[in-house]
């Protein structure tokens, strides 16, 4: 799509409304009131009367119009619509919204009817917002292109925050909000079916506007994984801070939003992972959400999260710090002379640590108030001010409170009393651009997810690499062939010798005087473990025996077991941490990076973080310590573990499965033993592109 065309999308010259009426609260009615008084450039309806309407001028159709218009607002009906939209494309125009239904979201037809409105947009170069589309705002030009009731909460102000929806409902929900709270707009913009341009498609126009400054995002699914990426990873090079909520993260949430958007959903941890490793901030909620996005709007740094806590009650102050150890942010360490400037303006009963038990003292001498502030202001250990009120909300405050957030430090009010008791105040707060929560635990999540989000870095320009689709014809390779394979390409696998017999196996081991680990080898049963498939500590008199009972365990499990089945011996590796790497395909973005906690722990902790494919180091560090694996592998049994090197297996790992095109792949156990001494892969299991298996050799690796 080319640049110039998302331009007139977003910021056009003139406009024109093709469905334009005056009668009822048609979206042609609506459009009409929304732009007319407010666009600041021509602005022209089609409609065979030439309706009156101040500052709107009139043609009965679009080939009758006086000029060629930038943008279209297209209002009709689903087969109409594309015709509009090819003859405005005829006359020349750059960019339409259309917002009738009928299209992608309808079944086939409609998929039909889309498929043609996306020919017509190709052939005259012509940038498309929707169809299906609530419409977008640009609040800097007044392109109010939409019809959400969202705006009668009020005129939208002036600000630096984009919203990007899927959703044209849940999107004017958000709007609303945003309006009452006073957040500055910059542009409002309804995805729809994204026939046209997509999510990274406008991420792509914001990543160029030098007046959007943070970007909130409502999405169901996305379409082209790896172009969102790319678009994101521009957008914080550009210093933009991009928050976002993601539908369907349950089955049934996933099954609504795919027929809802016509769009796969994808898996929700992998979505998490995959968009924290690009600089996105991920909520749980839109309320998070929300809150995110009012807190980013004032430009506010969580710097290392290190925060003062005050509460005008000893049980705010206890409720604060529980909401703030429960969180990546951590209470400051108060210098000494903190300490002292914050005990002269409070009572000798009170807390005077932190967090601080201001009491209601302050309250009556709000110098005191500004004082204590002041302090923590000071406080090189201090990153952010988190500060409750329960009773006596009065402007004055406010006002006190506004003027110490016009200083250095991010200060976030909390209002935890009933709406309209604290209208007065958080109305105040508000006009003098203060974030305010109406609960403690908001205000830490939007600090904390503040905090969290990586800083952007710069990443592998050929991502086009990672590939999307599943190899064709591959075949599964575990146990010994995986362990094979992975050896010869120099990756550190555990001794071991795969057999066709228990006697083999048997003799293999009497040669070898010693204790082995014995375990069953078949492609149909991927947990060994499960059926009893797997001994340790077997004495090398026994292995033969041990063959036998784990032959008759398979053969309850697979018919053919004596035609494909063998065993796998193994020298006993190290004790140490148990790490999982993995690979596996998701289908919006590719290639996808598994690291979490191994061994028979894998399914009962679900502790597994996601990153795509080529992950950076860095992206490799913050996988391990976003999970328990970081504290596994640092204080395991006493001593850390060799986390140098499990990083370097990650590393190698990932570079042989892009280079031999490895779809599926699980490394499970890998053993990491004590600091400087290593790790080493036990146990693999890998989808290999059809080729002749790597015949085992036998050496210490």
């Amino acid at each position: 799509m080319l640049a110039s065309s998302v331009t007139s999308l977003l910021s056009p010259a003139s406009v024109v409304i093709v469905g334009a009426s005056t009668s009822g609260d048609k979206p042609g009615t609506r459009l009409v009131r929304a732009l007319a008084g407010r666009f600041a450039g021509p602005l022209y309806g089609v409609n065979p009367r030439r309706l009156d309407v101040p500052g709107v001028e009139w043609a009965a159709t679009i080939e009758d119009l006086p000029v060629v218009p930038e943008l279209a607002c297209v209002a009709v009906a689903a087969d109409e619509a594309v015709r509009a939209v090819e003859a405005l494309g005829k006359l020349g125009t750059r960019a339409a919204v259309v917002y009738s239904s009928g299209f992608s979201e309808a079944g086939e037809e409609g998929t039909a009817r889309e498929r043609t409105l996306r020919e017509v947009a190709d052939r005259y170069g012509m940038a498309i917002c929707g169809p299906n589309t609530a419409g977008l705002l640009n609040i800097g030009n007044g392109l109010v292109g939409t019809f959400t009731h969202a705006l009668e909460t009020g005129e939208p102000s002036p600000g630096n925050v984009a919203v990007v929806t899927q959703s044209g409902a849940v999107g004017g929900m958000i709007l609303s909000h945003l309006v009452e709270r006073r957040v500055g707009i910059r542009y409002w913009l309804s995805v729809g079916n994204g026939a046209v341009l997509d999510v990274a498609d406008y991420l792509d126009a914001l990543a160029e506007d030098p007046d959007t400054h943070v970007i909130g995002m409502f999405v169901e699914g996305i379409r082209d994984g790896r172009g969102f990426l790319r678009a994101a990873d521009r957008c914080r090079a550009a210093g933009k801070r991009l928050i976002l909520f993601k539908a369907g993260r349950t089955e049934d949430g996933a099954r609504s939003a795919a027929s809802h958007t016509g769009q796969l959903a994808g898996s929700s941890e992998v979505y998490d992972g995959v968009l924290r490793q690009h600089g996105v901030t991920v909520c749980r909620t839109v309320r998070d959400l929300l809150d995110a996005l009012t807190l980013a709007a004032t430009g506010a740094a969580m710097g290392e999260g290190r925060a003062l806590v005050l509460s005008v009650s000893g049980a705010g102050c206890t409720v604060l710090a529980d909401e703030v150890s429960g969180s990546r942010l951590t209470l400051a360490s108060l210098a000494q002379s903190t300490t002292s400037a914050i005990s002269e303006q409070l009572p000798g009963f009170s807390q005077t640590g932190n967090p601080v038990d201001l009491t209601g003292s302050v309250l009556m001498d709000l110098s005191r108030l500004d004082a204590v502030i002041r302090a923590g202001e000071s406080d090189e250990g201090v990153d952010l001010i988190v500060i409750t009120f329960a009773t006596n909300n009065t402007t004055e405050i406010a006002d006190a409170v506004a003027a110490a957030w016009r200083r250095t430090k991010p200060l976030l009010v909390v209002l935890p009393v009933a709406p309209t008791l604290a209208q007065p105040m958080r109305e105040a707060l508000r006009a003098g651009g203060v974030p305010v929560f109406e609960d403690m635990a908001d205000a830490v999540r939007a600090a904390d997810a503040l905090f969290a989000t990586r800083r952007n870095e710069s990443r592998d320009a050929d991502v086009a690499r990672t590939r999307t689709g599943a190899v064709e014809n591959g075949r599964w390779a575990g146990g010994q062939e995986a362990l094979a394979q992975l050896g010869s390409a120099g990756l550190p696998t555990v001794v071991s010798e795969r057999f066709a017999s228990a006697a083999g196996a048997g003799e293999f081991a009497l040669a070898r005087p010693g204790n082995y680990v014995v375990k069953v080898d078949h492609p149909a049963i991927l947990h060994k473990s499960d059926i009893g498939g797997v001994r340790v500590g077997v004495a090398s008199a026994d292995v033969t025996t041990v063959c036998l009972q784990i032959r008759d365990s398979a053969r309850a499990v697979v018919a053919d077991f004596d035609d494909e089945g063998g065993f796998v011996v193994q020298e006993i590796a190290e004790s140490g941490a148990e790490v999982l790497v993995g690979v596996t395909q998701d289908p919006t973005f590719g290639s996808v990076l598994t690291v979490g906690v191994g061994g028979t722990l894998t399914e009962l902790m679900g502790d597994v973080a996601f990153a795509a494919m080529p992950a950076t180091s860095a992206d490799i560090r913050d996988m391990i310590d976003s999970t328990r694996l970081g504290a596994y592998l640092s204080d395991y049994r006493g001593g850390s573990r060799d986390r140098d090197a499990v990083e370097s297996l990650i590393a190698d790992f990932q570079r042989y499965a892009l280079a031999e095109s490895i779809d599926e792949a699980e490394l499970n156990p890998v053993i990491v033993r004590a600091a400087g001494a290593g790790c080493v892969v036990v146990d693999a299991r890998m989808l290999l592109p059809e080729s002749e298996p790597i015949q085992p050799a036998l050496s210490v690796r």
